[in-house]
């Protein structure tokens, strides 16, 4: 829960959370990218209004990502320290095992983790790839590549243009673009 005092900016998070009825975890096996595409839309609407705000998860994968009976998302894990994760390291970017201290570019990160299971059945590993004969279009792949990149740099800084690039495709609209955002990641 994040409680903020407007009148003084100032912020500060309980490690609490409501009982939330009937939830299970998002589930990355024997579904298709299509059927999750609401709950994924939900996904980066509340991760654009957090970077928005200033805020990143940090700890994101599909352990902290709920589901309810009216298929409405809620994510938990917010701004954990490091030493109480317990999530699945495959969804963790490279500075996060470095130690390094978690940035919206981690969970750009972990959110291209997340879609590259969900669009391959494979989690990644450093080196992975969509296969050559994948039916998966350039542009999807284009765009979890570069979400995926090593370099917190040289990822994508915002998620408007990502949002929109997979819900084309979830949607079916063919994108005549294959360009990408050229908005970098800006660590500070």
């Amino acid at each position: 829960r994040l409680r903020c005092d407007w009148s003084s900016d100032v912020c500060s998070s309980d490690l609490t959370s409501a009982y939330i009825k009937g939830t299970s975890p998002f589930d990355l096996t024997n579904s298709t990218f299509t059927r999750q595409w609401p709950v994924l839309e939900q996904l980066f609407a509340a991760l654009q209004f957090a970077h928005s705000l200033g805020i990143h998860h940090g700890h994101l994968h599909p352990g902290n990502l709920l589901i309810d009976e009216q298929n409405q998302l809620h994510m938990t894990g917010f701004s954990l320290p490091l030493a109480l994760y317990h999530g699945d390291q495959a969804y963790m970017s490279p500075e996060l095992k470095q130690g390094q201290v978690p940035h919206i570019s981690d969970d750009i990160y972990s959110l291209g983790c997340i879609l590259f299971h969900l669009l391959t059945d494979r989690k990644w590993h450093d080196g992975e790839t969509f296969e050559s004969n994948s039916p998966i279009p350039a542009i999807v792949q284009q765009s979890v590549s570069a979400m995926l990149d090593p370099s917190p740099y040289s990822r994508p800084g915002d998620l408007t243009e990502l949002k929109q690039t997979f819900s084309d495709y979830a949607n079916g609209t063919d994108r005549k673009s294959t360009r990408l955002n050229s908005s970098h990641t800006s660590i500070s």
